[in-house]
């Protein structure tokens, strides 16, 4: 993420634009864990409700983006998870995952995945799918979940300023209401 937005924008200038982006979309819903000995959040999570006529369609990318944002890299690498998802959930009632941050030092002790089966429960109530877009590192948790690997989106970092040779995956998957079984295209089915 560093590669598409290197820019000078201050903490509290990409708080502000974030909360005024989130603010205008109906769909996002936030989950956060607090450590209740110090009152500080430790972990968060974002998650996107696509049901009850919200669709992606509405949700209101930036018109302008902050200064010093490398744009040619934000629309491909964006671009390229927004039509990986829409290849699987267009025209679906889904939910979608969206961001999941858990300090180092609260890492490992079942924060994370808690704010994930949080969205994961009620998307089973709902009987709808969940997606989301991951770093390499974290897709063993969300497989534990019941998340499949679908696809993915590589970033050649040397395309778009950063260094040669380097490429920068994210992985797309799916979950299935109670994390059931289903086929994905070639005959090779999951659980």
């Amino acid at each position: 993420m560093a590669l598409c937005f290197p820019g000078s924008q201050s903490a509290a200038g990409r708080a502000a634009q974030h909360a005024n982006f989130f603010r205008s979309d109906r769909s996002v819903r936030f989950v956060k864990a607090t450590d209740t000995r110090t009152g500080s959040i430790v972990a968060w999570a974002r998650w996107n409700f696509y049901v009850d006529g919200a669709t992606l369609d509405q949700t209101p990318w930036p018109k302008e983006w902050a200064e010093g944002t490398n744009v040619p890299c934000v629309e491909y690498f964006f671009g390229a998870l927004d039509r990986k998802r829409d290849a699987f959930m267009k025209g679906k009632d889904f939910f979608l995952m969206g961001v999941l941050v858990t300090l180092p030092e609260y890492q490992g002790k079942g924060i994370g995945s808690s704010l994930l089966q949080w969205g994961l429960e009620i998307a089973d109530e709902k009987g709808v799918e969940c997606w989301i877009d991951a770093s390499p590192m974290s897709v063993e948790l969300y497989k534990r979940l019941g998340w499949v690997e679908v696809d993915h989106v590589d970033l050649d970092l040397g395309k778009y300023g950063g260094e040669q040779g380097i490429v920068d995956r994210t992985v797309c998957l799916i979950r299935k209401p109670g994390g059931g079984e289903w086929k994905v295209e070639g005959g090779t089915y999951y659980s």
